[in-house]
């Protein structure tokens, strides 16, 4: 353990409790030096102008940023990049690996979107199963209008399932 995230004890003298208390205090005059990352806890250790980022982002930060609470610093950044973990689990379901298809196909999530567009369009003959059946169908409406309409209809579940997708990711 460290002094960061040490608990007081019941046992522990007056002395050592006030310390712990004072720990808030001390915080504010450390500084740690990174070097090659791999000494440095991410969550717990004052090395961002952030100070203690569990602090910062708080008890949830470690699940939002899907990094382990024991990560050093070195596991969560590459020179000067972020590293962070990229699940490959579909957010939206959490059910099947995110691919195009999945995502935009036939994700339950996204299906209930393709649902309600086909309430409102002329719905193909059955579910498309790839992007391939996507395209198909959005190149073989009968007249232009349609091809605009199924182009635009697209395009809006597109980008709806997309910013709900970034949304689950970077704002959850």
């Amino acid at each position: 353990n460290s002094l960061w995230t040490l608990e007081p004890a019941s046992s522990d003298s007056w002395a050592w409790k006030t310390i712990l208390k004072l720990r808030p205090l001390a915080l504010q005059f450390c500084n740690t030096v990174i070097g090659n990352d791999v000494t440095t806890r991410f969550w717990f250790d004052v090395w961002s102008p952030f100070g203690q980022l569990i602090n910062y982002i708080g008890a949830g930060g470690p699940r939002a940023l899907r990094v382990r609470k024991e990560a050093m610093v070195a596991d969560v950044i590459s020179g000067s990049s972020w590293s962070l973990p990229h699940p490959p689990m579909c957010p939206l379901c959490a059910a099947l690996p995110e691919t195009r298809d999945h995502l935009f196909i036939s994700c339950p999530y996204t299906g209930d979107i393709w649902t309600q567009v086909f309430a409102r369009c002329n719905p193909p003959s059955r579910m498309f199963v790839d992007w391939n059946e996507l395209l198909s169908w959005i190149r073989t409406a009968t007249s232009k209008r349609k091809v605009l309409l199924r182009k635009l209809a697209s395009q809006a579940v597109i980008f709806h399932v997309w910013k709900q997708r970034n949304n689950l990711i970077h704002n959850a």
